[in-house]
């Protein structure tokens, strides 16, 4: 009886390894750029590709800012005759 247990205890345990490595693997193949230890190159296009991002979505919010400030001068301005 016991060592039908173990069979079935072991049986379980493989399947759950296999499955475990199966959903960590799946994570390698995300589009995240990673670079390793010493990789200067890999490292500067990855923080190059960052700034770029982070400066198209700043420029965007510091145009609609703009823009809502024309448009509330326009209405405190009277205009000229």
């Amino acid at each position: 009886m016991t060592k039908q247990k173990r069979k079935k205890n072991k049986l379980i345990f493989i399947i759950l390894t296999i499955i475990l490595f199966q959903s960590h693997n799946s994570f390698l193949y995300s589009n995240e750029l990673k670079c390793k230890k010493f990789d200067i190159k890999c490292k500067t296009n990855k923080f190059i590709e960052k700034t770029k991002v982070y400066q198209k979505k700043e420029f965007e919010e510091v145009k609609s800012q703009i823009d809502s400030t024309k448009d509330k001068i326009k209405d405190i301005v009277p205009k000229k005759k």
